[in-house]
């Protein structure tokens, strides 16, 4: 089956390949598991999640060398659910917070995000096309695990 244009299987492969850590003896953690984690401590709409899937999509478009290490890419994900919640929720933490549930010291949380904001041109509206079709690959990945 397949989900605008990409089989489902491709979808769940990249999402399970994911490591926490790097190095070869790192535990596999999927893309979702870290973004239900990252959802639960941050507690963060699951709207947040779909945006800041967007944004990481927006970065890494405009820095493809960005994600190279899944070390990099855990980083990304946090800065942008960060920038989603601060967006969107009403519920919203100190950088001080999302540093220590994150492991990313707050000095480096700071720069990272003052640097995804200048990446994104400061712009963190999501049409309502755009939203949905994140949306529904979030939920087809979601659901097929």
């Amino acid at each position: 089956m397949a989900a605008y244009g990409v089989e489902t299987s491709v979808v769940r492969c990249c999402f399970r390949c994911f490591r926490a850590e790097t190095g070869a003896s790192a535990p596999k953690v999927s893309v979702l598991d870290e973004f239900t984690r990252l959802k639960s401590c941050f507690r963060c709409s699951n709207e947040s999640l779909v945006l800041a899937l967007v944004y990481i999509d927006r970065i890494v478009e405009g820095m493809p060398d960005l994600a190279v290490r899944s070390a990099q890419l855990r980083e990304v994900f946090v800065i942008c659910i960060i920038l989603a919640i601060k967006y969107l929720d009403d519920n919203l933490y100190k950088n001080s917070y999302y540093a220590k549930i994150s492991g990313i010291p707050v000095s480096e949380l700071n720069a990272l995000e003052a640097l995804f904001l200048k990446y994104l041109g400061w712009d963190l509206a999501v049409k309502a096309e755009e939203y949905d079709l994140y949306r529904d690959l979030l939920l087809a990945v979601a659901c097929y695990p």
